[in-house]
């Protein structure tokens, strides 16, 4: 696949793409993406559109565009806030005495 043609399907739509990143050990594939929403709020991710165990195989640049189209409402603030209070702050551990 090719950057510059993935560019071009998501001209005018708030996702730019970087590169592609493969992880031959886990037969997966990524894309480096950043969601743009209108009120400046981006959000820098990894999407996998080659992945075995969710059943994703994307293998152009015209349905891959489509997929970060209808993903991109997933990357809002609130919906990251609440990603984060799921996902991140119930595994933050705070010490209880100092760690040297």
């Amino acid at each position: 696949m090719s950057i510059q043609e993935l560019q071009d399907y998501l001209k005018e739509e708030g996702i730019e793409v970087y590169e592609f990143v493969e992880n031959n050990k886990a037969s997966e594939s990524y894309v480096k993406t950043r969601f743009i929403h209108n009120d400046k709020f981006s959000w820098d991710t990894y999407v996998p559109y080659v992945d075995r165990r969710a059943g994703r195989n994307i293998t152009n640049e015209r349905e891959l565009a489509e997929y970060l189209k209808s993903i991109k409402n997933y990357f809002t603030p609130q919906a990251m806030e609440e990603w984060k209070k799921k996902e991140i702050e119930p595994n933050i551990q705070i010490a209880e005495e100092p760690i040297y």
